[in-house]
């Protein structure tokens, strides 16, 4: 499943561009810059959610980059395990986040599948 970002998040990014614009009465390469982050955080998913696998797999903005983690709950908070070692998933994600996207990722999440897995 796709976790989209917040389309507050990339409006917000729409919205500064459309400021820069018109500050500068024309084009303006921070304004671009802007426009073309807003238009990819609407349109790229934000992360990846494979059930089957347990796998939280987050995609570059740009690029074919990414970067997959086992994910798992453990007393209540969503784990990442990757290369053996184990952290929390940053708070910051589900503020970026879809909330329906992301409330439905933590539904299906599983509960410590790596007992002692560090």
């Amino acid at each position: 499943m796709k976790i989209r970002y917040k389309i507050a998040v990339g409006g917000f990014q729409l919205f500064v561009a459309a400021l820069i614009f018109a500050a500068e009465k024309g084009f303006s390469f921070a304004g671009s810059v802007f426009l073309v982050v807003g238009v990819l955080m609407l349109t790229r998913p934000y992360a990846v959610f494979d059930e089957s696998r347990s796998a939280l797999t987050f995609t570059a903005l740009l690029g074919p980059h990414s970067t997959e983690n086992e994910a798992f709950l453990e007393g209540g908070e969503i784990m990442l395990l990757r290369k053996g070692k184990k952290r929390k998933l940053p708070r910051s994600f589900a503020w970026f986040a879809n909330a329906k996207d992301f409330e439905e990722m933590r539904g299906k999440l599983r509960e410590s599948p790596l007992s002692g897995a560090e």
